[in-house]
């Protein structure tokens, strides 16, 4: 009986397996679709780095603006100019004369020593004979009077040829503080007082002018005045009274000769032709359009003017030490005699160089006349 149940356990056993063999064998799950990995960007040209600004140095032998406030707009103006190109350039002003005083002002631009600069064409080592015309002994005005006179004179295009030759470029100037003044020690209420004074001036033609009155005129830079006066070297100074208290002549200075109040300092700002002419055309347009309705030519006549008059009100007003003294009109009759002479021969010198000065002498009179200045000039009437 078990042998009978052994074999048939062992049938069905088998049965089994084979029916389990011969079925479809189950379905194993579809595996997840993959998604496509998503297509990659290929990365941005990198952009060239911006050119680094051309830098470029102006030198100023003025004090910083807090004590001459003209270096304020000289440093308005590198600031506009480096807005307007869009920072492709930038400028440094060296403030108080730094890189170079004002007799190496002129020279510091020429050779490149700086970039841009203020200078005064009197009292450079370079022959200047149309701006010459300018320190023959013009009366009193006003710095702004006296710029527009100057800046019509240059726009009709006087100028050019003194600057024809040089590697110096003309972009804006001003006259300085009106005129140059004479400020002594002791007082000098005649002509005859000037006998023998020895002054500290810059050049031009005040130096002979001098002479003929009988001073002993003694050529220097400005910033020198206070040292010669302190070790008595000069007993006045015939410089502009802008500077009195900045450099404290003041403590020796304390008398304002009021006749003695003429001549013409041309400040000119100047770039290097070679730096300019590297410019591209739209920079040198910047340039030019920059002082093309005298914003920054003005704007610097009005900050002397400013600060002048400020300076003579203290100096003549209640508490100064100054006093202001005028001369009888004998002696003023005898100073416009001898102020017609250096008129007529140095306009006639400078016309015999081929050189239109008898028309720009003209040119500036008439345009002192038009701005409001009463009497032009000593000793000249065209």
């Amino acid at each position: 009986m078990r042998k009978y149940l052994l074999v048939t356990l062992s049938i069905i056993l088998v049965t089994a397996l084979l029916i389990g063999g011969c079925s479809e064998p189950a379905e194993e799950p579809a595996p997840a679709p993959t998604s496509s990995p998503a297509p990659t960007s290929s990365p941005a040209p990198t952009s060239k780095p911006a050119p680094e600004p051309v830098k470029l140095v102006m030198n100023n032998w003025f004090q910083p603006p807090d004590s001459a406030h003209v270096s304020g707009v000289f440093e308005q103006w590198a600031k506009d100019f480096e807005e307007l190109t869009g920072g492709r350039y930038t400028v440094e002003v060296v403030h108080g004369g730094v890189l170079a005083g004002v007799p190496e002002a002129y020279d510091a631009i020429d050779n490149g020593i700086a970039d841009i600069g203020c200078f005064v064409p009197q009292d450079t080592n370079v022959p200047f004979p149309m701006q010459h015309i300018f320190t023959l002994p013009w009366a009193e005005a006003s710095c702004t009077d006296a710029t527009k006179a100057l800046k019509a004179v240059y726009n009709k295009g006087y100028l050019d040829s003194d600057y024809d030759e040089g590697n110096v470029k003309l972009i804006y100037m001003f006259a300085s503080s009106s005129q140059d003044d004479l400020l002594t020690a002791e007082p000098v209420n005649s002509l005859d007082d000037l006998k023998g004074l020895k002054i500290a001036m810059g050049g031009g033609t005040r130096i002979d002018i001098f002479k003929e009155l009988g001073a002993a005129p003694v050529f220097c830079p400005a910033p020198d005045v206070y040292s010669m006066l302190q070790k008595g070297i000069v007993e006045g100074s015939f410089f502009s009274a802008y500077g009195l208290y900045m450099t404290h002549e003041d403590e020796f200075l304390y008398y304002l000769i009021n006749p003695m109040r003429m001549n013409r300092v041309g400040m000119m700002i100047g770039i290097n032709k070679d730096v300019y002419n590297k410019m591209p055309d739209d920079v040198k347009q910047i340039i030019h359009d920059m002082d093309a309705d005298d914003k920054y030519s003005l704007a610097c006549a009005a900050t002397m003017d400013e600060q002048y008059d400020a300076i003579m009100e203290q100096y003549l007003g209640p508490g100064g030490t100054g006093t202001a003294i005028d001369w009888s009109d004998e002696d003023i009759a005898k100073l416009d005699a001898i102020c017609a002479k250096y008129f007529k021969d140095t306009i006639a010198e400078t016309d015999a160089m081929g050189l239109p000065a008898s028309e720009m002498a003209e040119e500036y009179y008439n345009a002192l006349l038009a701005v409001g200045v009463e009497k032009p000039a000593y000793g000249y009437k065209p």
